[in-house]
């Protein structure tokens, strides 16, 4: 993220969200968390703008994969919060009744939370870093343990489990051609099942239009450039 934002450091103010740190937020269930999290936005928002400055600049949220999570929710409850939404490969949600595929999401969740105490923080990288969905794409930068509150790692994996989230397929579909906010579905080509799955959003009329780059699912490492001119086209 660091070349991201030192690329768009003239045009554009950031402000990153703490959601893992020993002094972030607790975690919540997902509805609730995200609607503390629209509070924080716009005090945050009111604090940093003046009235002449929201109407005259544009508030851009980005998010990738649980962060883009999240904002599907800020998207589906709180949308005036920002002008564009832009979501780097993003699951819109297993579907609504999908019980059994939920529940086992859910088991697995949980089986990665259990080992985040049970394996060393490196062997437990080391088997996330290993998961398919990254297979093709490059390594994040270093995490350090010390960086992180692992019980709300731990907490985050199960409560925020995809396997709990809502199916956002009707609100993409009810947003896409609003005039006052723009979304933009970014996924890397090479990234077979996110690719995929945006495709069929797109052929069942929920999003006008994806934004494909040449890249794996970790689109910010593997492509930044692309991510620094989908923020430059939101401004």
């Amino acid at each position: 993220w660091n070349q991201i934002q030192q690329k768009l450091k003239d045009s554009v103010d950031f402000h990153a969200l703490d959601l893992f740190s020993k002094d972030s937020p607790v975690i919540t269930d997902l509805s609730s968390y995200t609607s503390e999290l629209a509070v924080h936005i716009q005090n945050r928002q009111n604090e940093s703008f003046s009235a002449q400055d929201i109407k005259s600049r544009k508030r851009i949220f980005v998010g990738y994969s649980l962060g883009g999570r999240l904002g599907l929710h800020l998207l589906s409850n709180h949308s005036d919060l920002f002008d564009a939404y832009i979501f780097l490969s993003t699951n819109v949600g297993l579907p609504t009744n999908a019980y059994e595929e939920r529940q086992q999401r859910i088991a697995s969740d949980q089986q990665w939370a259990q080992q985040i105490s049970e394996s060393s923080w490196d062997l437990f990288l080391q088997k996330w870093n290993a998961q398919a969905v990254f297979a093709g794409s490059l390594q994040e930068p270093a995490r350090h343990k010390s960086d992180y509150d692992l019980q709300k790692l731990q907490q985050s994996l199960d409560l925020w489990s995809l396997g709990r989230q809502q199916n956002f397929t009707d609100v993409l579909k009810e947003h896409q051609n609003k005039t006052h906010h723009k979304i933009y579905w970014v996924v890397g080509q090479r990234d077979t099942k996110y690719f995929k799955a945006a495709q069929n959003l797109h052929e069942q009329g929920c999003l006008q239009e994806v934004v494909q780059i040449d890249s794996g699912h970790r689109v910010w490492c593997d492509n930044p450039m692309a991510v620094v001119n989908c923020i430059r086209q939101s401004i």
